[in-house]
């Protein structure tokens, strides 16, 4: 019943019994036993979520230890195993803090104080007389009874006996033999299966008085999986990090989250780079198409605030940076620029023929700011048919797509004029002046 690795080469042993040729076990263990992966699962895999869990493992792996000693607590005075009650204590409470239970710094030290005195007592002391204990033992006994046609009821005097005499193997050998009438062979393996029976029943009982004690320290009602943690206060084996340990361990990150991860940085800062690279040549053409440093400047406005705004509402709207979203500043580039140089270049040869510039700025957006604003509208139409798709990568472009079309030329129609216009304004004024 334990969902826990124990820390006991015997009972790992045990399981592996069970465990070995497992189609799932042997594809996650190389054929030498020497290596295999330990999976770590990611609540979401967005780029961010990902990269802070890649860093958490790598943080994780940097604090476990290279080389280990391994303790066998049974070949240990007891005064001797008290150096090491702390480690279990810790493994515990490590393990519960893993799986997101906070503790303030008065529960950590009252709890591990516990974990400690708790881990030194006996199992021996968790041993009972009353008609529960005796009956789990018996439960836990069931199959062998049953294989040697011993009912509860006759064994159970013989089990109250033996665990009122103290756990005396030789009268309870001799009640065996009498009260059941069976040979002193089968009354020894019996024996061995009632007191294999007793351990676990009194490991048992020890699990579950730990979980009280934490219960009124912390009020803290442990789930199950976290409960069963408390296992490890029975194993006979601590190992602890040592520079003369025998057990060497490695570690490497990998997986397809990390593969994903690092092309995704290597897209991103590619994007970074190609898009500093855009902006600029868009700039430069600006400046040669118009030939002024200062609308070479206003014709970029327009372009860097839709980028930010798209990028702004991806942020609100928790779409994640992928290869597909990434390529919406590219596209709001190559949109937007279209825009702007219509906008600009019809503003340039109405002014040339009308000095006012309302007029001017009257004439551009009913003229080709109508036709701007259709285009958008069709292309964003189109765009926003993909949001219906059911790959929500592409679902998620389209939107993104569609929703720059329309930023574009908002800022296009409504932010471009008056800078343009501001412009003008300043041009006519230095004339005014000379």
């Amino acid at each position: 019943n334990k969902k826990i690795i124990p820390a006991n080469p015997d009972k790992i042993d045990n399981l592996w019994f069970f465990a070995e040729g497992n189609e799932f076990v042997d594809s996650m263990i190389t054929n030498d036993n020497k290596n295999t992966i330990l999976q770590v699962r990611s609540k979401k895999i967005v780029s961010m979520d990902t990269e802070q869990s890649i860093q958490k493992v790598k943080k994780f792996i940097q604090q476990m230890p290279k080389t280990v000693k391994e303790i066998n607590m049974s070949q240990l005075s007891p005064e001797e195993r008290e150096q090491y009650y702390p480690y279990i204590a810790q493994d515990i409470i490590s393990s519960w803090q893993t799986n997101g239970i906070e503790f303030n710094q008065t529960q950590l030290e009252e709890i591990k104080e516990e974990l400690i005195r708790i881990a030194g007592l006996a199992n021996t002391e968790f041993i009972r007389s009353n008609k529960k204990f005796i009956a789990e033992i018996i439960n836990l006994s069931s199959l062998e009874l049953e294989d040697f046609g011993i009912t509860a009821a006759k064994i159970e005097p013989a089990i109250v006996n033996y665990l009122q005499s103290n756990l005396d193997g030789s009268l309870f050998l001799e009640n065996l033999t009498k009260q059941l009438d069976i040979s002193e062979y089968d009354a020894e393996y019996l024996k061995d299966v009632i007191d294999s029976s007793i351990a676990i029943a009194t490991e048992r009982g020890k699990i579950q008085y730990a979980r009280e004690q934490i219960a009124n320290i912390s009020n803290l009602e442990l789930s199950q999986d976290n409960a069963n943690y408390l296992w490890y206060l029975t194993d006979d084996y601590v190992y602890v990090p040592a520079d003369e340990g025998t057990l060497t361990f490695s570690y490497s990150l990998t997986g397809i989250p990390v593969i994903t991860n690092e092309v995704n940085k290597s897209i991103y800062d590619g994007q970074v780079k190609s898009m500093l690279a855009a902006f600029l040549v868009v700039f430069i053409l600006l400046i040669i198409q118009f030939r002024s440093l200062l609308i070479g400047i206003v014709g970029i406005i327009p372009i860097l605030l839709t980028i930010i705004t798209a990028f702004g509402i991806m942020g609100i709207a928790n779409i994640s940076l992928n290869i597909g979203t990434m390529m919406v500043a590219s596209i709001a580039i190559g949109a937007g620029i279209d825009y702007t140089i219509h906008f600009i270049n019809r503003y340039k040869h109405e002014f040339i023929k009308n000095a006012d510039p309302v007029k001017v700025i009257t004439i551009t957006l009913t003229g080709t700011g109508r036709a701007i604003l259709f285009n958008s509208i069709s292309v964003a139409a189109g765009c926003f048919v993909l949001a219906f798709s059911e790959i929500k990568m592409i679902s998620e472009f389209a939107i993104l797509i569609g929703s720059v079309m329309l930023i574009s030329v908002v800022y296009t129609l409504l932010f471009l004029p008056i800078l343009l216009h501001l412009i003008k304004f300043k041009e006519e004024k230095n004339v005014e002046q000379k």
